[in-house]
């Protein structure tokens, strides 16, 4: 029988805490470079970062690309980071102050991540609900509030509404033009897919809807001919973007798409809470590979993000953290922003640029 600890007899010239500490903290600085530009996006009181602009790490990717904001995924990931960046309470509320009614709760509860090592303590999603029912007289959020939380306003309230023209916002246009809705977001998923046909259980994945709602709001869509439908089995739903530019005053070769920011900003966070929650505890490289190929398997964004083939059962461990340890590379690539993909197979310390 092959020992589980295969492959760790050796000493590693790195050590499993310095190759962790370095991965936490790369996704914790990339994760608020995304952040930050997407509110700035939206049209919140932000600076937008500086990308990276290192040609031996990553591959530039034409400006005419744009990532649509996912509202939603981004209130949870900067609730999440606004303990490392307290400048993200004054953002938040400013922005929600005014924006609220263009948010989901449905859809911002759907995307709570059940595990709480990757989601939000519950004071500071109530405190983020006394802010859209305080400050904004949104009454949707009141289940979310709690009696011993209160709104903080931010320090320079500017009540600015959000930039719903710019591409990057289709999501909060379509909810203004629509309502805030199934049918809008689903629209919304499909223009940023315009290459592909999407059926209903991948439009529900995407959006964190039910199949049910996603089902019905896709079928009225289809009928309105708002969008089109290839029947089959399953029965598939595409939006022609070619139709829709002109109405939404998209220049000709601007390509809008869709990133899954709700399961990426997850997996950054479980990455980092583990790197948060073991420092008192001795890390060696046997528990190290087995918690990162349990991380790969509960997200399995990463090696899909990364183009990582997981391993066998019968490979040694130290396969699965450097498996692990890529994914983690161009997970962080992504987040900065202006990159497709990490360097493939550098080292994790190298291409974290240390």
């Amino acid at each position: 029988m092959t020992s589980p600890t295969k492959g760790f007899d050796d000493e590693a010239a790195r050590s499993p805490r310095d190759v962790l500490e370095d991965t936490a903290r790369a996704l914790r600085s990339a994760m608020l470079t995304a952040v930050w530009r997407q509110w700035h996006q939206l049209g919140a009181a932000a600076s937008a970062p500086l990308m990276s602009s290192n040609a031996d790490d990553v591959q530039t990717v034409s400006h005419d690309v744009v990532r649509l904001v996912d509202p939603e995924a981004l209130l949870h990931a900067s609730l999440a980071m606004m303990h490392h960046e307290r400048r993200l309470q004054d953002v938040i509320a400013d922005w929600v102050a005014t924006n609220a009614d263009l948010l989901s709760v449905q859809r911002f509860r759907n995307l709570r991540p059940g595990d709480p090592r990757a989601g939000n303590d519950d004071a500071d999603i109530a405190w983020l609900a006394a802010v859209a029912c305080d400050l904004a007289r949104d009454v949707r959020w009141k289940p979310l509030m709690s009696p011993s939380v209160r709104a903080t306003p931010a320090r320079t309230m500017r009540n600015v509404r959000a930039h719903v023209r710019a591409p990057a916002s289709l999501m909060l246009r379509l909810r203004l033009a629509f309502g805030v809705g199934v049918k809008a977001d689903v629209l919304a998923v499909l223009l940023a897919h315009p290459d592909a046909a999407l059926s209903v259980r991948a439009l529900a994945d995407e959006t964190g809807y039910t199949v049910a709602s996603v089902r019905r709001a896709a079928a009225d869509l289809a009928l309105a001919r708002f969008v089109g439908l290839d029947r089959g089995s399953p029965a598939r739903y595409r939006a022609h973007r070619e139709a829709w530019s002109p109405l939404l005053g998209w220049a000709a070769g601007l390509s809008v798409s869709w990133s899954q920011w709700s399961s990426l900003f997850r997996a950054a966070a479980a990455i980092m809470f583990w790197e948060e929650s073991s420092r008192d505890h001795p890390l060696t490289p046997y528990p190290y590979a087995v918690r990162a190929r349990a991380l790969l398997r509960e997200h399995p964004v990463l090696t899909t993000l990364a183009d990582v083939v997981l391993p066998s059962e019968d490979n040694d461990l130290r396969a699965w953290s450097t498996a692990f340890e890529r994914s983690a590379v161009t997970l962080a690539a992504v987040f900065r922003g202006d990159v497709e993909q990490s360097r493939r197979g550098a080292p994790v310390h190298d291409a974290l640029g240390r």
